[in-house]
This record gives structure tokens, C-alpha cells and sequence, in this order.
């Protein structure tokens, strides 16, 4: 915890936005599970906001994470704090801890209930907090340099939403799976706006009303194959029929209740969440003023449905096509409000994604890449074969939680035998290197220390790793398999195809360029606070890129 004062101590430190301070208001993008393929394929038929990004922005085409363990809450905690994760804390979106008391969710806080239109929920144990998050984020050092300056994250995903606001936002909400709508936690305050409660009530009529009443429809534009988008109904692909019957089950539903719970279903599993975040970020322009005085601003946007959707259908699938289309209509309709409101070079924006993916492995094989899955059985037979060979060795099964990226001993049954934490842990992982499906095996005593200046892959793995949260032994699976998934795509590890990143910077005064010189999320933090004439703090992971 001592590497982190800097960072802490350095809050009193920073100095107050200058008065000449540009632009007024900062638009950070996060879309889940976006690579950079997707900006240059579908470059042509983006004639909104995403190609704005394209044709203005001032785009890093070779980013990517620095980091080796490519989930969406470490993703986005990188992406708020400009830090990795071995110092935010979110090395993955959950762990089990080392007491053996149990899982934790990456922003899971049982202190902290739920709220949503009605006020505070019954605490269910399920609340939500960045409680976990161990640093100060971009919107704190924003209100430490100015108290006035104005914070709100919207987002499809919860660990989203709070990655990306940071401590004290002025809003923080998320897609309620459960009712629909936009909902929040206590940790923000007792109850959500008047306002975003009213909004919340309508969509069930607007939604089931609108163009989604006959369920989702895809319409790709003709010639859109020459693109690289792949034919519908492929090898691999899932099907979300329980998506689309909540969306028609909704339509002629009387029940307010049910009608909110298909919404809730529906909208996350199709582009409608997406969407309505869209919306919700121009409503907030409006009720908060963002950007209309002297105190900058910044309004995070987390999209989630590309990653939903890709997982299903992969990412040349024409459903991740055609809601790429959506959003890129949609969030063009938000630039021009801001340029209306505010004036073209009074706000600036970010575009970025919290990881990447491995195509579908069918579609990989046709390409020619040796890309398989690996059945569920097979982790588990080798998982098995694991504890197995504890007992073996040691007599007795000192696992306390075995999967396929790692895992953890029991430690009270360590202390308990008199055995040595690293002497299984070493064992365990010489037996897990003779694994076919496993490509490297890390212990913890790889991980102390300075990071590797040789070993790139140790390196990715030094900066997710946490002694508190992380497994003791960290399994690193063999490159383009997929691990116990028949069907859809996902991501995880640390290779390029899971890290590669969108990296785009668009308005006052950054030159529209194309660069292929190294960056990653984590230079979003320290870049921003440039823009806006604050110095960043000392202990970032990230660094103030150059967008002259």
C-alpha cells in the first residue's frame, strides 16, 4: 500500500484549472469489448459520431492494454484512474479472498443498497460501490482542482459505470437488468433525481411502443459484406431467442412490473440499453448544465452491448454491424446537441474500449489460425486431476478455489497442516505446466518485485497482480483457445487480439492524425487533465500524450 501514497497525498497537490482552460467539457467513450478493426472496416458507412472519430479524431492505432487480465472492471478502473491494476485494486471482476471468507464482485459493496425510483431498496447483500477501487479517479482530480467541476458516468454495466466515475461523481448509473431503466447505489446518494425516476417510468410504453414492438430487427446496408462483416446465421454463433421473446412478450404486456422486468432482460441482451444511455447522456447535458461555464466537466459514456452482443454472435457478426450503425447514429446526434449548445470547439472527446476479443474460433479456422475450444469437461477433468494431486503430494487437498485462470489455496488449512504456501504453490504449478491447454503458470513469488524488463508476459501479469486479491498460482491458457464456452466468443487474456484498443482524442485544438507509436487506456487520465490545463498527479501509470 506504501507505492500508493504518492498518489493519495499528491490530492492536496494538485493546482486550480487555469483560466483559459479548453475545452469546457469532456466526453469520455468507453465500448465494451470495441477493437480498432471495427472503426477502419466499417469507416465508410459511419456517418455520425463514430465517424467523426474517424474523420477528425486524432487516433492511436496501436494501443493496447498493458495489462494481462482483459475483463471489463479492470478495464475500466485503468481507463478512470490512469493507473494498472495492480494499483487500483480491480484485478478482475471478482476474486476470492484470501481469508477464505469468500467472493468478491469488483464493485460489490453489501453496505451500500441499491436505489432506484422508489428511493433506497431492502439491503439484499447485492449493492454496489467503488469502495474496492484503491485510488482517486480523473473525476476527482477534476474536483480537486475544482470543486465546481461537474462529474457523471452512464453505463450498460455497473463496474462500468463506477470504474470509470470514481470516488464522489455528481452521478453515477448503470442498466437495471432486473426493472429496466437506469438505477444507482446509495454510495451516490439516497435516491436517484426526480427527473431520471420520471424518465426511467416512461420507457417501458416508449420502448415496447416503438420500432423494438415486432423485436430486433437487423438491417445492414447493402455491400456491407465487402466490409468484412460475416453472414448471418453462422458456425459458433448463439441465439438470444430469450432476448427477442421478452422483447415481444413486453408489447402486449399489461403488467407494469413484468413489462419493466422484460425490458430489463431485453434491453441488455440488444442495442436498446445502449441507446437509451445515449439519450440519457444529452438529458444530462441539459439538467446539468455541463459545459456552460467556466468549470470543466466530464460526462463518461460506458456502451456495453457491443461486448454482449459480440460475446454472442462474435465481432464481424452482423448484429455487433448493425449496432455499431445504431450507437454511431445515435452518438452523432449527441455531438451535433453539444455543438449547438456549447459551440464546436468548446468540448472535446475520447473514444475507447476497456478490451478486446478473440473472434469466433470457427470463423478463425476459415481464416486459416489454429483456433480451438476447450470443452468445459476438460477444465473440469483437469481441475479435478489438480486436487488430486495435492492430496498426492501434501497428503490433503489445500485448494480452496480452483478455475481455469488460477488458483486458490486454503490458507487456514496451510497454517493448520504446517505446510508452505509457496511449496504448493510451486508444485501445483509444475504440475499445471504438463497440461496440454495450459500455455504458462505463474506463482506469486514470479509476480514480487520490480516489474520484468525481459519477460513481457510475466510483465502483463506483475501489473494485475495483487497479493490480497489475486490466485496464488495464475494460469495463462495456450493463445486462440477458447475455454469452456460451445458457442459465442469471449476474451481474458493477454494476448493482442484480447488487448488491442480504439484510442481516439477529437476536438479544440488536436490535430486529426493517425499514429502507430505505443499507448493505452491508461494515458486517458493524465491526457485529459492536460487538456484542461491540470497537471497530473505524480504516480500514474499513464502518461499525457502528445495531440499537437
Amino acid at each position: 500500500m506504501t507505492a500508493l501514497a504518492p498518489l493519495l497525498a499528491a490530492l492536496a497537490l494538485v493546482p486550480a484549472v487555469q483560466e483559459s482552460s479548453t475545452p469546457k467539457l469532456i466526453v469520455v467513450i468507453g465500448v465494451d469489448q470495441l477493437i480498432p478493426e471495427q472503426l477502419d472496416r466499417l469507416a465508410p458507412y459511419f456517418t455520425g459520431g463514430y465517424g467523426r472519430f474517424v474523420r477528425e479524431g486524432h487516433a492511436f492505432r496501436s494501443a493496447m492494454l498493458e495489462h494481462a487480465n482483459t475483463e471489463t472492471g479492470p478495464g475500466y478502473a485503468t481507463l478512470g484512474t490512469g493507473c494498472h491494476p495492480n494499483k487500483h485494486g480491480i484485478v478482475s471482476n471478482g476474486w476470492f479472498n484470501a481469508d477464505g471468507s469468500g467472493g468478491v464482485y469488483c464493485v460489490g459493496d453489501p453496505d451500500v443498497p441499491l436505489v432506484d425510483g422508489a428511493g433506497v431498496s431492502p439491503p439484499t447483500g447485492a449493492g454496489i460501490s467503488p469502495r474496492n477501487i484503491r485510488v482517486p479517479g480523473l473525476g476527482d482530480w477534476m474536483k480537486t482542482a475544482d470543486e465546481n467541476s461537474r462529474v457523471i458516468s452512464i453505463a450498460g454495466k455497473d463496474r462500468a459505470a463506477v470504474g470509470m466515475g470514481g470516488k464522489q461523481p455528481d452521478l453515477c448509473v448503470w442498466w437495471n437488468r432486473r426493472v429496466g431503466g437506469f438505477t444507482s447505489s446509495a454510495w451516490y446518494g439516497p435516491e436517484l433525481p426526480e427527473w431520471l425516476s420520471a424518465w426511467n417510468a416512461e420507457l417501458p410504453a416508449r420502448v415496447f411502443s416503438d420500432e423494438w414492438a415486432n423485436g430486433w430487427a437487423t438491417d445492414p446496408p447493402d455491400g456491407i459484406e465487402s466490409a468484412g462483416t460475416a453472414p448471418d446465421e453462422r458456425a459458433g454463433e448463439y441465439s438470444i431467442s430469450r432476448a427477442l421473446d421478452a422483447l415481444e412478450a413486453g408489447t402486449g404486456e399489461p403488467d407494469p412490473l413484468k413489462r419493466r422486468g422484460y425490458l430489463g432482460y431485453a434491453g441488455y441482451y440488444t442495442p436498446i440499453s445502449d441507446l437509451l444511455a445515449i439519450e440519457l447522456a444529452g438529458e444530462v447535458v441539459s439538467k446539468y448544465g455541463l459545459g456552460e461555464d467556466e468549470h470543466p466537466d466530464v460526462l463518461f459514456i460506458g456502451l456495453s452491448g457491443c461486448d454482449v452482443v459480440g460475446h454472442t454472435f462474435g465481432p464481424y457478426s452482423v448484429e455487433v454491424t448493425d449496432l455499431l450503425l445504431r450507437n454511431d447514429v445515435a452518438l452523432g446526434a449527441l455531438f451535433d446537441s453539444l455543438d449547438e449548445k456549447l459551440g464546436k470547439d468548446e468540448w472535446s472527446a475520447v473514444l475507447t474500449s476497456d478490451h478486446g476479443v478473440l473472434m469466433l474460433p470457427e470463423e478463425a479456422q476459415r481464416r486459416g489460425i489454429h483456433s480451438e475450444r476447450i470443452p468445459k469437461e476438460v477444465i473440469e477433468e483437469t481441475l479435478v486431476a489438480l486436487r488430486a494431486h495435492s492430496v498426492e503430494s501434501f497428503g490433503q487437498d489445500f485448494i480452496a478455489l480452483a478455475a481455469s485462470d488460477g488458483v486458490r489455496l486454503n490458507h487456514a488449512s496451510l497454517r493448520a497442516a504446517g505446510a508452505e504456501s509457496a511449496a504448493v504453490q510451486a508444485e501445483l504449478a509444475t504440475w499445471l505446466r504438463e497440461v496440454e491447454w495450459v500455455e504458462r503458470v505463474f506463482v506469486q513469488a514470479d509476480l514480487e518485485g520490480e516489474l520484468s524488463t525481459t519477460d513481457a508476459w510475466k510483465r502483463l501479469t506483475q501489473r494485475c497482480f495483487d497479493p490480497e486479491r489475486s490466485p496464488d498460482v495464475i494460469i495463462q491458457s495456450r493463445p486462440w483457445a477458447l475455454l469452456q464456452m460451445t458457442e459465442g466468443t469471449s476474451h481474458g487474456s493477454p494476448y493482442p487480439y484480447d488487448r488491442s484498443i480504439p484510442l481516439v482524442f477529437m476536438g479544440p485544438g488536436i490535430r486529426p492524425a493517425r499514429r502507430f507509436d505505443s499507448a493505452s487506456s491508461a494515458d486517458v487520465a493524465p491526457t485529459v487533465l492536460t487538456l484542461l490545463g491540470i497537471e497530473p498527479p505524480p504516480g500514474l501509470d499513464g502518461r499525457a500524450l502528445d495531440l499537437d
